[in-house]
């Protein structure tokens, strides 16, 4: 039985389990047995290191399933685990441990959690390679500050895991001592490359009222801007969201969702009193640390940058795949400054 309190809220899980272990259960099963004491005892202390509270095996009698009240310290401790595990064992079996690590709100039961986000935290695991640790994108967002200085976070793109229907950004962890180059996450399907649908926003004219206003009653317009940005793109559910001093960077996985979410912005800034011009392109790009990087997000910005008040801009791709041609507006083909090709640019 537990004997500390189990932490309530949003609650940060850590599982891990054994790679291959029934090949070394196979092997040679006495080694196997006293590796796993060995891991058993190794988790303990490093949770208890960090205020982890270890529970009951999960599934198979090599995993581990860890709570801790702080992001960081479940990162910290998966990392520990991994650079302790990593010598080889003259003699016994070589544990590769593989570490999943996410937060969500969660309340126990008894000695136990249930719910979607410990789902999530055994999908992760699953995704992962013997000696690697992965985290969820929220986790890495509210650790990140306070991480130790030696604890690296590598975005290896967005992914999309069993069960889980959106794709989400996963993070590698890891510290000096261990290794940190894997195969590709165990997924269905992975984000990078990825064909999205980019669309770019920002407001008309705003370098003038920047200029006549206070330097606090900008920050405050600006701030009052993004939870309305924010606010926008939540239903629509973006791939990646970033939202740029009075405008934003957002991406989607269909091209009429993204073409929905400009259209929603227009309608609330309409309602603030301002206009909004915007781009809108598709096309094969890679999402690395919430940044998307390719061809298709610099044709929207420069599309966005040719559109007029209340204009959304977009490429014969978008008409094609949008199935908006029947209100598209051809503006005539034209030479991009940042691929250097000409492409027919369209108002949606």
């Amino acid at each position: 039985m537990t004997r500390v309190p189990l932490p309530t809220g949003v609650v940060t899980f850590l599982m891990s389990d054994v790679e291959a272990s029934g090949e070394h259960w196979a092997s040679d099963s006495h080694r196997m047995r006293v590796a796993l004491s060995d891991l058993d005892s190794l988790i303990v202390k490093v949770a208890e290191t960090h205020r982890g509270v270890v529970l009951k095996p999960r599934g198979e009698g090599d995993s581990h399933f860890v709570v801790f009240e702080r992001p960081s310290a479940a990162i910290t401790a998966a990392c520990e685990v991994q650079l302790m595990t990593m010598p080889r064992r003259a003699d016994g079996p070589d544990l590769r441990v593989r570490i999943g690590v996410h937060a969500g709100e969660a309340n126990p039961s008894g000695d136990d959690y249930y719910g979607i986000a410990v789902n999530q935290t055994a999908r992760l695991r699953g995704a992962a390679h013997g000696g690697q640790t992965v985290v969820s994108n929220v986790v890495a967002a509210l650790a990140r500050a306070s991480l130790p200085g030696e604890v690296h976070l590598k975005s290896l793109g967005h992914h999309r895991l069993r069960d889980f229907p959106k794709l989400e950004e996963i993070f590698q962890a890891a510290i000096p001592g261990v290794d940190d180059v894997f195969l590709p996450l165990r997924t269905g399907e992975s984000g990078g490359p990825a064909m999205l649908a980019i669309a770019v926003v920002d407001v008309c004219n705003s370098s003038d009222r920047v200029a006549v206003s206070h330097s606090d009653d900008t920050i405050e317009w600006q701030r009052g801007l993004a939870v309305a940005l924010r606010g926008a793109a939540e239903p629509r559910q973006p791939a990646v969201l970033k939202v740029l001093g009075d405008g934003c960077f957002a991406a989607f996985e269909d091209p009429v969702v993204a073409l929905a979410f400009v259209r929603d912005v227009q309608a609330l800034f309409s309602e603030m009193g301002l206009e909004v011009h915007s781009g809108v392109e598709i096309g094969r790009v890679e999402l690395y640390d919430g940044d998307v990087v390719g061809p298709a997000a610099f044709v929207a910005s420069e599309l966005c940058n040719r559109a007029t008040a209340g204009q959304i801009v977009g490429s014969r791709n978008v008409v094609d795949l949008a199935g908006s041609s029947s209100a598209a507006v051809s503006l005539g083909a034209s030479v991009l400054r940042t691929t250097g090709r000409e492409i027919e640019l369209f108002a949606l």
